[in-house]
């Protein structure tokens, strides 16, 4: 019986492995995805991310009182690449939730990005029909209406963008961006047609992974 454990511990070390290797090659694979998506596309074609965006705001900087129940409040392990893992929900008082938002009220379509922290620099999009607000250590950003959520996001999400989350990247006990810095980025900037043909491309390649 203590042989047959063993041999099962011993393969269920292997396939742990195997998933590790596997999720390191698809990360790889998205990131030369989203590289080669967004490197041809010249430079005089960027604008800064100020001007591509109706708003853009910080979350409170205020720890949210948590619940057992409620409204939805986001947290940036909630956040992936190009996604919102909802997996595991955090909530807070209606009225806690109304003091979240009032700078402005999240929407569906909306870009969240990661500002602080181990998860620093991933964007993800807000998905139809539902209603959060921000915790902490994050930003929402509201394309204009020439930008699609999605093209920002992805190139938020790639190596280009990477660059520019190095080389403003402050702190060493908690890494962070300051929002000046990111209103900053230069982000690439074509018609709507050329957006949707980029994106399209992205997703098809992506939905591999």
């Amino acid at each position: 019986i203590v042989a047959n454990i063993e041999e099962l511990f011993s393969e269920l070390d292997k396939a742990v492995e195997t998933l590790r290797t596997t999720k390191q090659q698809l990360d790889v694979y998205r990131q030369a995805v989203l590289k080669e998506a967004f490197e041809n596309i010249p430079m005089p074609m960027h604008k800064p991310l100020a001007s591509l965006c109706k708003n853009i705001v910080d979350c409170p900087h205020s720890t949210p009182k948590w619940t057992s129940n409620g409204k939805l409040c986001l947290r940036t392990t909630n956040f992936r690449r190009g996604y919102l893992d909802l997996s595991e929900k955090n909530y807070v008082s209606e009225e806690t939730f109304n003091t979240r938002i009032l700078r402005l009220k999240p929407l569906p379509g909306d870009v969240l990005y990661s500002r602080e922290g181990a998860i620093l620099g991933l964007a993800c999009i807000i998905p139809p029909e539902l209603e959060v607000c921000m915790g902490q250590r994050m930003m929402l950003l509201r394309p204009v209406d020439e930008l699609d959520s999605r093209f920002l996001m992805h190139y938020l999400n790639s190596p280009k963008a990477r660059e520019l989350v190095v080389k403003n990247i402050g702190g060493t006990a908690s890494p962070h961006i300051n929002v000046g810095d990111i209103k900053n980025f230069h982000i690439p900037f074509v018609p709507k047609l050329k957006q949707i043909e980029v994106i399209s491309e992205i997703e098809s390649r992506l939905s591999v992974c």
